[in-house]
């Protein structure tokens, strides 16, 4: 939540408000968005997306990361995915869970533990817990493709079977 306090963009969810009540309760407060987020957006065949709509929409997803990424230091959302992007009555697209992002404080961060959607993840950070902005532009290239299509990636397989064709593909 303290990171999300101080990033604002046109494209990033606004955190209204943190709600704390006794004992370890919190509820946090941030705008409204219509139509809830683009996974289902892009599942519901009722809404039509033409191809100006997708590019908008890639577009306002690639605003929100190069702002994150051109922060000083930057920021590692490290969970891109369509559906922590959210999408307001006008269509207008925000980025939210920020609660495994991290701000690099060099090059490349390591993990001790992988973190995120495996769908989206990158040969290196299912491989061997490396997080950098790399990371974010990878995941960004899985959400164009689930835009595209409007379908899911590896949809039908197995986080493990995900692990080993994403790393076989890029070792081999």
């Amino acid at each position: 939540m303290k990171l999300l306090e101080q990033i604002r963009h046109p494209n990033i969810i606004l955190l209204l408000g943190i709600i704390i009540e006794q004992p370890n309760t919190i509820g946090i407060v941030m705008e409204y968005m219509e139509n809830q987020s683009l996974s289902l957006v892009l599942s519901n065949s009722k809404i039509a997306l033409d191809e100006k709509q997708k590019i908008e929409t890639a577009l306002q997803v690639a605003q929100a990361m190069y702002y994150l990424h051109t922060c000083n230091p930057p920021i590692i959302h490290r969970d891109l995915k369509s559906s922590n992007c959210l999408v307001d009555e006008y269509f207008r697209i925000k980025l939210c869970d920020f609660g495994i992002s991290k701000i690099r404080r060099d090059q490349q961060n390591y993990s001790t533990k992988t973190v995120g959607t495996y769908q989206y993840m990158a040969p290196e950070t299912i491989s061997k817990s490396i997080y950098t902005t790399k990371t974010d532009v990878y995941s960004f290239g899985i959400l164009l493709w689930e835009i595209w299509t409007r379908k899911v990636v590896y949809e039908s397989m197995q986080p493990i079977q995900i692990i080993y064709s994403v790393v076989d593909e890029v070792i081999y």
